[in-house]
């Protein structure tokens, strides 16, 4: 990988890492809304364009963070963002009770704003 980016210019890797961050800032501003499968994988680009740039840089702080970045979001979509309980208050948590996931917990929630067993309910059609 590192002779790939020997070849590109600076000013080309730093767009990587640019476009990087700007996924990863992208990502995290719209997390609720993009739900649990696109959310890491826009994790998974953003830290690669990250990395890529810091390799050529040769910042290794920087690469280790990102790989551990790639990581946990490869767990998360591999999870399938799934969390094993519901937290006590999910209906209380969501404001808005047409919301399809717990904010605090990420639960999968029913029109009635109740936690459902993500492995009995089938996702719920985009609104």
């Amino acid at each position: 990988m590192s002779v790939l980016l020997a070849a590109l210019s600076p000013t080309m890797v730093n767009l990587i890492g640019s476009l990087g961050a700007g996924v990863l800032l992208l990502a995290y501003s719209r997390k609720e809304r993009w739900g649990r499968r696109l959310y890491p994988i826009m994790n998974i680009i953003g830290a690669a364009g990250l990395g890529a740039s810091q390799v050529f840089t040769e910042s290794w702080p920087g690469v280790a963070l990102e790989v551990v970045w790639i990581g946990i979001a490869v767990h998360d979509l591999v999870r399938g963002g799934r969390r094993l309980r519901a937290c006590s208050g999910c209906a209380a948590s969501t404001p808005d009770r047409a919301a399809s996931f717990c904010s605090r917990c990420g639960a999968r929630l029913n029109d009635a704003g109740d936690p459902q067993s993500p492995t009995l309910s089938p996702p719920s059609p985009p609104v």
